[in-house]
């Protein structure tokens, strides 16, 4: 035990009860994540974490462009004029000025940056772009690993 570290509980009564526990917990741990993972795998909840995803990225989606579209602006992309995607599910939130690769690591990606952003009141630095769009983007900018390279 650490130095200065005391034990919870002292009388035998107590450590044998925990040692128990903790032999239970160990013994039974895997049918209790058996069974989790079967109850979070029912269709109906898969359905449900779908659908609130969905709800998030169009609030998102609608805060950032409130026409639903692609919002590149780079002169070297692979389309003339304005960007015709305006397919939800090949949108995404892009970070305007690069280190995207340092926030998804700190919140999350997907439904967990979506919830940051509308709980921080969906501040600037943010834009909704189409995946090509975003690709062709980051290869000008050579936003490779992280780093902006210019």
């Amino acid at each position: 035990m650490p130095r200065g570290k005391q034990p919870r509980f002292t009388d035998r009564k107590h450590v044998l009860a925990r040692a128990r526990s903790a032999r239970y917990d160990e013994a039974h741990r895997s049918e209790r994540n058996a069974a989790a993972r079967r109850n979070n795998a029912r269709p109906e909840r898969v359905a449900a974490r779908r659908r609130h995803g969905q709800k998030l990225k169009l609030e998102v989606v609608h805060a950032y462009s409130p026409g639903h579209r692609c919002q590149c602006e780079e002169v070297a992309c692979w389309h003339e004029g304005a960007c015709p995607v305006v397919d939800l599910r090949a949108l995404s939130v892009d970070h305007k000025n690069g280190g995207g690769r340092k926030e998804t690591a700190i919140t999350g990606g997907g439904v967990h940056l979506y919830r940051s952003l509308i709980l921080r009141g969906f501040p600037p630095g943010y834009q909704i772009l189409c995946l090509n769009c975003q690709f062709v983007k980051r290869d000008v900018r050579r936003e490779y690993s992280g780093v902006r390279r210019e």
